[in-house]
């Protein structure tokens, strides 16, 4: 069953009034080349893994970042599930892709790198777009990018994604760097921020001690003997 968009209308506003309490949310990230390899991992989250509400969807051009992965839309319409998908582009002109993506009501939040839009009004516009269409929208950020590039955003946006690594590829090591970003947006704004790239047993609990409530993992999850107790582990830890 694929959800719609039109739900998230409904309760955007009291979950802003109420984003002082925001409950920990543990996202998988899947990086494939083929939708069947996304596909299989999809339907097996949703089988095994009720902790589990969002999965991220990776989407690389081989432009903004050195790699490629499956990024046809459409496909999506194939899949019957619980689960909401946002969608990670790591895309070089992301305002021209996002028709195809809003068509499609499963994908319900947006994330879009602040680096692969360095025009102010047409980032605007393409936050608007997304936002009148009735989906979330994120903001994310590179290691090296300064929180100060998006601050003038934070009233409009549903989340911010701070990268753990250089996107392109999954299994880096933490930048422990963002963990100052983290505390720095943490004063600035109440909203979820998310981290992604080399989330583990080990780094997650100094992220969650920054300010951070979603953990997008790949390497961690995938990786593990258990993907149920691999996200209990996380949803369990202190911070």
């Amino acid at each position: 069953m694929s959800g719609t968009r039109g739900d998230l209308r409904k309760f955007k506003k009291s979950s802003q009034l109420n984003n002082t309490c925001v409950m920990r949310e543990i996202i998988p990230a899947i990086l494939e080349k083929q939708f069947i390899a996304i596909k299989d991992k999809v339907e097996l989250l949703d089988r095994n893994v009720p902790e589990v509400k969002w999965v991220q969807l990776d989407i690389m051009d081989g432009r903004f970042v050195p790699n490629t992965t499956w990024h046809l839309p459409a496909d999506l319409t194939k899949l019957s599930t619980r689960l909401k998908v946002e969608v990670h582009l790591m895309v070089m002109h992301p305002a021209l892709l996002v028709t195809d993506w809003l068509a499609i009501p499963l994908v319900q939040r947006f994330l879009i790198h602040r680096e692969s839009m360095v025009d102010d009004d047409q980032l605007w516009r393409l936050i608007d777009r997304i936002k009148n269409q009735g989906a979330e929208v994120g903001l994310v950020l590179n290691p090296g990018t300064p929180v100060s590039s998006i601050k003038n955003y934070l009233g409009a946006l549903d989340t911010v994604l701070l990268m753990g690594v250089n996107p392109g590829f999954s299994g880096q090591s933490f930048d422990w760097e963002i963990l100052p970003k983290i505390k720095e947006l943490r004063v600035l704004t109440s909203l979820p921020l998310a981290v992604d790239g080399g989330v583990n047993l080990e780094t997650a609990p100094r992220i969650l001690a920054a300010g951070a409530s979603r953990l997008c993992v790949a390497s961690y999850l995938w990786g593990s003997q258990g993907y149920r107790r691999a996200v209990m582990n996380l949803l369990e830890l202190g911070g």
